[in-house]
């Protein structure tokens, strides 16, 4: 037994990693996808013959070799903020700080036709952070699968202004998103903030996406801990870029961090936070929303009813989108 146990342990550790290694070989990002895809099988193949003509040790050492030479060409890969970026992405926030004058320079505000065809702008906004009153949790459910979602927050200030925080892939020209690439380094991180009409507004009334704003339970001063934590968080991106992570490093990961400054106690890990659809049921276990049902009632109470591309044109879309979700709680 203990020898059968000897044996196995090494075929358990060379097998994760050659898993791992295939994925990570196949989507290596300065390759040309044919030669990765091409090396990947090639790799399978030559590990099933080590250890086949091998045996079980020896060929679990030969492999182990050979993950370890793919995981240094893995880690040698950086990310950068100089790529070809999508015209919506092709900047990051730049974020000064005066006392309590916040400054946010490539503030986003883009005018959309379709999701694809719109006009993007990039202002300069101020804030006094005294004038900080809520944060809100936005779950956006662009799928009919459950557990798949978007997150933002969005934070009110007096005079029912309001700035959305979107944390998300970097696109390049040309390349879409896949969550199994999001795995393997294959994009960039990046804060998005911007104007409601625009990060809303686009799965709101151009996706026609479903919606939850959550309100979250928190004093002016939490709020405003929270608010300062996104944009020291988008100034280090803006000049030490991250990799994008499908499960550490995403859109949940980051914004549940931001949602620790209202809280005594670290938001825990869960795997509720590694699939966004259902970080409202964490959100809620943790008495952050700030309702008085169950999160089944909260899920009705808060969804963003249907709204047009032509209600974008309207100043006080902010405003009128959650009048809009009062009145349908109310019926």
């Amino acid at each position: 037994m203990a020898a059968l146990v000897f044996q196995g342990v090494p075929c358990v550790v060379s097998s994760v990693l050659l898993i791992w290694s295939v994925g990570a070989l196949a989507t290596m990002r300065f390759l040309p996808t044919w030669f990765a895809v091409t090396a990947a099988v090639a790799w399978l193949a030559l590990a099933g013959v080590l250890w086949w003509r091998l045996r079980v040790r020896r060929g679990s050492a030969a492999i182990c070799i050979g993950c370890f030479l793919i995981m240094l060409a893995f880690f040698s890969q950086e990310p950068r903020n100089d790529r070809d970026w999508e015209s919506c992405q092709s900047v990051v926030p730049r974020i000064t700080r005066a006392g309590d004058t916040v400054t946010i320079d490539n503030f986003r505000h883009a005018t959309y036709r379709t999701a694809d065809d719109y006009d993007v702008e990039w202002l300069s906004k101020t804030y006094d952070l005294r004038d900080l009153e809520g944060v809100e949790y936005l779950v956006v459910r662009f799928s009919p699968r459950p557990g798949v979602a978007h997150t933002m927050l969005s934070f009110r200030f007096s005079g029912e202004r309001y700035v959305a925080v979107s944390v998300e892939v970097r696109r390049e020209k040309g390349r879409s998103f896949s969550p199994l690439l999001g795995l393997y380094r294959n994009f960039e991180l990046m804060y998005v903030i911007g104007d409601e009409r625009d990060l809303l507004g686009l799965r709101a009334a151009i996706k026609q996406d479903r919606i939850q704003c959550y309100p979250i339970k928190a004093t002016p001063d939490q709020v405003r801990r929270a608010f300062v934590s996104v944009l020291q968080r988008a100034e280090e991106l803006r000049t030490r870029p991250e990799f994008y992570n499908t499960g550490t490093n995403s859109c949940c990961t980051n914004l549940l961090w931001h949602l620790n400054e209202v809280r005594v106690h670290d938001v825990p890990w869960q795997v509720n936070v590694a699939l966004p659809g259902f970080s409202d049921r964490l959100v809620y276990d943790l008495g952050l929303i700030d309702c008085k049902g169950t999160l089944e009632e909260a899920r009705k109470e808060f969804t963003l009813p249907d709204v047009t591309a032509d209600s974008l044109t309207r100043d006080d879309w902010s405003t009128y989108v959650r009048r809009k979700i009062e009145e349908t709680s109310a019926r």
